[in-house]
């Protein structure tokens, strides 16, 4: 047999090659454009955990504010509440501002409520949960990823740039997720998703508002989603290292930013309430609520036993 000579290898190399079909680039321009968007973690959360279960959703009812709440849980706890400084007749008419009460426990003090806070939350803890760098510098000595708004820690902006313009994933205030979880000691005693309204054509989901993740309350005409036994272990411990690691505060909500709640990924800090409202958590739009009020109460017993 004759081997095989130059001329005829080009030839063999290109009947080799044109076997291999190849895709012009105006069509794999428009398989490009054919390819769906994949959905923002909020859209994707509403699709698998929210629409389905729509029909579920509590009907709007009266409810008692959060200090009765309060009052409520701290007398199953056989807590009895004084009241100090009282504007008007009904002590429930006075601003949080004003109030001043005293939590006894068997004749002796053992707590107390003022300026919308209970003894679970200090005057320091306050000062740097106010203070935006503050709180930032807080957190990170404890390892915890933050995204604080107004926050611009010292010698993390410059990483923070290199590292936006290498990860798409979207921004914590835009695409992803949020989260409140209300911790009170050592516990993540409730987690609710905060869901902006959306409306549903045939399956096509479409965002109507977008929370205000700042707000000290909860953002107005969000839908509040009881997500307590479903987010990843991690999430909920996540919460509470934010809550350790301001000193002096034992009770608080921590707000996240999440793109799965099944998972801690790039999960970030966005914000630490003291003061948030209790309400959503114990009456959510979709799902059973919890009891932070008695886990509060439950809370100021222990540490008046140490």
């Amino acid at each position: 047999m004759e081997p095989l000579s130059e001329e005829s290898e080009p030839a063999a190399t290109a009947d080799a090659s044109s076997a291999v079909p190849h895709e012009s680039p105006e069509r794999s321009l428009e398989h490009s454009r054919d390819e769906p968007e994949a959905e923002s973690p909020v859209l994707h959360f509403i699709r698998e955990h929210v629409q389905p279960r729509r029909q579920e959703f509590h009907a709007a009812r009266p409810l008692p504010d959060a200090r009765q709440l309060l009052h409520r849980a701290l007398a199953d706890h056989r807590i009895t509440v004084r009241t100090l400084t009282v504007t008007g007749v009904d002590p429930y008419a006075s601003s949080p501002e004003d109030l001043r009460e005293v939590f006894e426990f068997s004749g002796h003090v053992i707590g107390g409520y003022a300026r919308g806070v209970t003894t679970l939350v200090s005057a320091h803890s306050r000062r740097i949960i106010a203070d935006p760098e503050l709180l930032d510098a807080h957190l990170q000595l404890m390892d915890v990823p933050t995204a604080l708004p107004g926050a611009e820690a010292e010698g993390t902006e410059t990483e923070s740039a290199e590292a936006s313009a290498e990860d798409s994933t979207p921004g914590p205030t835009e695409e992803r997720l949020l989260l409140e979880i209300f911790v009170v000691g050592s516990r993540a005693v409730s987690a609710l998703a905060c869901v902006p309204s959306y409306t549903d054509d045939d399956g096509e989901l479409r965002l109507t508002t977008t929370p205000e993740v700042s707000a000290s309350g909860w953002p107005e005409g969000a839908l509040a989603i009881d997500v307590t036994e479903f987010i990843a272990e991690d999430l909920a411990s996540l919460g509470v290292r934010a809550v350790n690691a301001v000193p002096g505060l034992r009770a608080a909500a921590v707000r996240l930013a999440v793109s799965d709640i099944e998972e801690e990924g790039d999960a970030v800090v966005v914000g630490i309430s003291e003061d948030a409202c209790l309400l959503p958590h114990h009456f959510p739009t979709l799902g059973p609520g919890r009891n932070v009020a008695g886990a509060i109460a439950e809370e100021i017993l222990a540490i008046a036993a140490l």
